[in-house]
């Protein structure tokens, strides 16, 4: 364990194990704390014995100076001063005082504890030079001698006595601390071993909050007792702790990609367009819904089909080979023509566009697929419409120009061929407006700006003017052109050139598809809510099929009998539309060679509802 810590950290294991840091430093503690406790003990009990040597001086001080009162003053009045001098030298030692002096006022010692240092034998005869009466103090002495003066008496007891009591004191302080170290000793070494696994534990947390993840370098030694057991237990715990969430999380990741999995595969089913996922070998690997209705294969079988199978078409398996290959790195488009044999070989058209599609397991193709045939029938009709326009525009002005070179050469007096060219270019130059004003509503539609412009329109003179306009093209085809109007017809609110249009179509169409010899009648009817417009004709009539679409744009029958007629497909698309403008509608009924009959409501009066600009 200390070797992987040293290797962890790059520096040499410490002197002392793991743990013993922590009591080495705890046991400094306290030994520190002990000595404080010793000398501070040590310290009061020299002050206390130096504040006992004072009073034990003071004390010896008075009893000396007492005695030298007491007995000297006696033998100095009887002129023993042999017999005084002896007396300070027992004085001294008796009292344990390093020096007694006794001097005269003029400081002459007359008697010391020390002999040596008295200079004469004799006092001076008479009186003495007296001592002042302030020269006693707290070690002195003044004695009055009868007859004599005054002597003063000095005391000095020396240090000795508090030298000694310090050097014993320190001694006591030696042995005591002597003691307490071993004991403290004894102790630590008791307490070492129960401390130990403390600080293990305690040097293994730091360790692990400095960023070590490692349980080998964090394990403690697991004599060291309970508590090592059961850290290295903790650690355990947390590894398994560690495994188990480690799993939980690789679960969750992996349900959380098969759930994006899964909502990537509803959104690929919710695109309009197909979408296929092929291999470098031609073979689909994913196909999402769309693919499997525009390839007409059930979703299940298209998963490990070859495409070229599925497609029917080699030239589809070469272009994806040359992406998936990788020999082309740019966007292929090709377009498939497909025959259903369960709608009567009914064709479309699927454009593929084939990209590049590089993964970890292989390189492969992405094919988005569409369907193109409605643009396709849309193109072929706006071909188609061109193609017609082209010719609706071109015979009205065809005929205008004959018949106005024909008048130019009639003479002045040829009134009525002249008024019949007149009719004939007025007839192709209404003729030519409403081809014009189809297109141009065809515009307005597609812009979303085709309204109404209202105002009142007389349903009587309307009817006249449709009468006029198809007279001439009846009369030319043999056909019986009739009209059944009620005795009288109100005046309604709507945009008359709208309105006209739309019977404009409605009639145009049963001349256009009738035979000649043949009928076609126009019945009106005015309700007290709606007007009514029923056109009928005996012509060659509408298959059931294309009954549902002639309404659209561009439409044309499938009937070989209408391709020889001229027409753009617009008529009866801009007459629904000019009719729900109005608030009402057209319906059509039809038998093939039978004829058919279309029939316009219009709502009228208070339920009337119009767009207007």
């Amino acid at each position: 364990m200390m070797k992987s810590f040293a290797n962890t950290f790059g520096f040499r294991p410490p002197l002392l194990r793991r743990g013993e840091s922590a009591v080495a430093w705890t046991g400094l503690g306290l030994l520190v704390l002990l000595l404080g406790s010793i000398a501070g003990a040590a310290w009061w009990a020299n002050e206390s014995a130096e504040r006992a040597e004072v009073r034990a001086w003071h004390s010896r001080a008075d009893a000396t100076l007492g005695l030298m009162q007491e007995a000297g003053s006696t033998l100095l009045e009887a002129g023993e001063l042999t017999g005084f001098r002896r007396l300070v030298v027992n004085a001294a030692d008796s009292g344990q005082v390093r020096s007694l002096l006794v001097t005269l006022g003029d400081g002459r010692v007359i008697a010391s504890s020390d002999p040596s240092s008295v200079r004469f034998e004799d006092p001076p005869e008479g009186r003495w030079p007296s001592v002042p009466a302030d020269a006693a103090g707290e070690h002195t002495r003044v004695l009055q001698i009868a007859g004599k003066g005054s002597v003063l008496l000095e005391v000095d007891p020396g240090d000795v006595a508090a030298a000694k009591a310090e050097l014993d004191g320190l001694v006591g302080v030696g042995i005591i601390g002597g003691v307490a170290l071993g004991g403290f000793m004894l102790i630590y070494r008791r307490m070492r071993r129960g401390f130990a696994a403390v600080g293990a534990v305690r040097d293994a947390v730091l360790l692990a909050a400095s960023g070590e993840k490692n349980n080998d370098a964090l394990r403690v030694d697991a004599s060291l007792g309970r508590a090592a057991e059961a850290w290295n237990s903790l650690l355990d715990d947390r590894e398994e702790l560690r495994r188990r969430v480690t799993k939980e999380r690789a679960g969750e990741q992996l349900g959380s990609r098969r759930e994006r999995r899964g909502e990537l595969t509803e959104a690929c089913d919710a695109l309009w367009q197909g979408m296929l996922v092929v291999d470098e070998h031609g073979t689909i690997r994913y196909a999402n819904g769309a693919a499997s209705v525009f390839l007409r294969a059930e979703r299940d079988k298209l998963t490990g089909a070859r495409l070229s199978d599925v497609v029917g078409d080699e030239s589809v398996a070469d272009a994806m080979s040359d992406v998936a290959s990788g020999r082309v790195r740019a966007k292929k488009t090709l377009e498939v023509e497909r025959v259903d044999e369960n709608d009567a070989g009914a064709t479309g058209v699927l454009r593929l566009g084939i990209r590049p599609l590089r993964r970890e397991d292989g390189a492969g193709a992405l094919v988005m697929i569409e369907d193109i045939t409605q643009l396709r029938v849309a193109e072929q009709a706006r071909h188609s419409f061109v193609a017609q326009a082209t010719h609706e525009l071109r015979t009205p002005l065809t005929n205008i120009r004959l018949y106005v070179e024909e008048a130019l050469e009639l003479d002045e007096n040829e009134i009525a061929e002249r008024s019949r060219c007149l009719n004939v270019i007025n007839q192709e130059t209404r003729r030519l407006e409403r081809v014009v004003a189809d297109m141009l509503s065809v515009s307005e539609i597609e812009a979303g700006s085709l309204r109404l412009n209202p105002g009142e329109i007389r349903l009587d003179q309307l009817f006249t003017d449709v009468s006029e306009d198809f007279v001439a093209q009846a009369q030319s085809k043999g056909i019986d052109l009739a009209f059944d109007l009620p005795p009288k017809l109100p005046a309604i609110k709507g945009d008359r050139d709208k309105l006209a249009m739309v019977l404009h179509n409605l009639v145009g169409n049963a001349l256009k598809y009738t035979p000649e010899g043949g009928e076609v009648s126009v019945r009106v009817e005015v309700t007290p809510g709606e007007l009514i417009v029923e056109v009928k004709d005996n012509g060659i009539g509408i298959a059931e099929a294309d009954l549902e679409r002639v309404f659209e744009k561009f439409y044309r029958a499938t009937d070989g009998r209408v391709k020889d007629i001229t027409g753009t497909g617009l008529g009866l698309s801009l007459a629904r539309e000019m009719a729900r403008l109005h608030g009402g509608d057209i319906t059509a009924e039809s038998e093939i060679d039978k004829g058919s009959t279309f029939t316009l409501r219009v709502p009228v009066g208070a339920g009337a509802t119009l767009q207007v600009a």
